[in-house]
């Protein structure tokens, strides 16, 4: 794959655009399922099964958790939801008792902790010492879940401007793409350097514009037009939760979408990567 991308720009741009736009796949993984675990050294909030349904509903309750782990002599032997405490005769009634289906390794990619929530509410962590953590649903707050989000789209949007810039054959069309204040800063720009790169004012949804209307890369990540932009305004609106910290934009949406969006994007990313 190219490194830097040489394009002799016609009309407005003489000068001939370098960028290097190669993304290492690698870097999806640097955050850890470790990174966002709730560690059960910690001291955190637990049923113990000798509790009733309705003292662990009130602890749960009261820090308005929908799930905790449940212990028996400090040890973990499983989890139970709040929703379950209701009219139960018995913790170990409604307790999910522990399988491994309910653990993950603690260095594993965040991504892949994200991916086994899909299917249940809590996972356990597993070190060196056996159980270490856990990790629920709204982990998907933590700062590092969001850059780990952050990161994904930035390379998404980094890999875009490299395919634009392989297939562009008129940069001035590129202004009709940007957005209002975006289109004013690169007139402002152009009026004071001829060099000034318009594909640098694209948002991510500019970007997104742009690429749709070259069938060659639709074709390449296997997604027609109109699912490519409906794609793409979606995950626009989770790049600004992320960006600016909107954690109640972010989580009043569904989980299950959310990672499945962040998915696809991985997968998008390694098709745009091989174009």
């Amino acid at each position: 794959m190219l490194s830097s991308i040489k394009i002799a720009a016609p009309t407005l741009f003489s000068k001939v655009i370098t960028m290097k736009t190669h993304v290492d796949p690698n870097i999806f993984l640097t955050y850890r399922a470790k990174d966002i675990q709730t560690k059960m050294s910690s001291n955190p909030t637990c049923v113990d099964i000798s509790e009733s349904p309705e003292e662990a509903l009130l602890k749960l309750d009261a820090k308005d958790y929908d799930q905790a782990p449940v212990v028996s002599n400090q040890v973990v032997i499983g989890w139970v939801l709040r929703r379950d405490l209701r009219g139960a005769s018995s913790i170990e009634n409604v307790l999910h008792k522990l399988s491994h289906r309910d653990l993950i390794g603690d260095e594993s990619p965040l991504d892949d902790a994200l991916q086994r929530l899909i299917k249940q509410e809590l996972i356990f962590t597993i070190g060196a010492d056996g159980v270490v953590g856990f990790i629920v649903r709204s982990d998907i707050e933590r700062h590092v879940s969001r850059a780990h989000m952050y990161l994904l789209i930035s390379g998404l949007e980094i890999l875009m401007t490299k395919n634009l810039e392989l297939e562009i054959v008129n940069f001035d069309i590129l202004e009709t793409f940007m957005s209002k204040d975006s289109r004013t800063a690169w007139l402002r720009a152009r009026e004071n350097s001829s060099d000034a790169n318009p594909i640098e004012y694209l948002d991510t949804f500019g970007l997104a514009k742009a690429l749709s209307n070259n069938q060659r890369i639709m074709n390449h990540i296997a997604m027609n037009k109109q699912d490519w932009l409906n794609y793409m305004f979606t995950l626009k609106q989770i790049r600004n939760w992320v960006a600016h910290g909107n954690t109640q934009e972010l989580t009043a949406y569904p989980f299950v979408e959310i990672v499945h969006i962040l998915k696809k994007a991985e997968e998008i990313v390694k098709r745009l990567n091989s174009y």
